[in-house]
């Protein structure tokens, strides 16, 4: 993600703050999966996430080959708002 050098900390902030709700919720979904479905439905919800996300990662390959000197003439450039090279950092 591109965000600019004043906005680093807040996103930081959020990328901890989602890490921490998805570490104390895993534990009740997980168990509330187990109590609705059989252990394999439980497991099945698992493998379709995991194949979903696999997906999504090969459109993300796809679009980086497809567009990878778009985000390098952005930076060096400009974008829309004036955020000029080196004012960016990816995190």
């Amino acid at each position: 993600m591109l965000v600019p050098k004043e906005w680093l900390q807040r996103v930081a902030g959020m990328n901890q703050t989602l890490q921490g709700i998805m570490t104390i919720a895993a534990a009740p979904l997980g168990a509330l999966a187990l109590s609705v479905f059989p252990l394999q439905g439980a497991l099945m919800i698992d493998v379709a996430t995991a194949w979903r996300i696999d997906d999504g990662v090969g459109r993300l390959q796809k679009a980086h080959r497809d567009h990878a000197g778009f985000v390098r003439n952005l930076v060096r450039h400009g974008g829309a708002d004036g955020v000029g090279a080196g004012q960016c950092t990816l995190v």
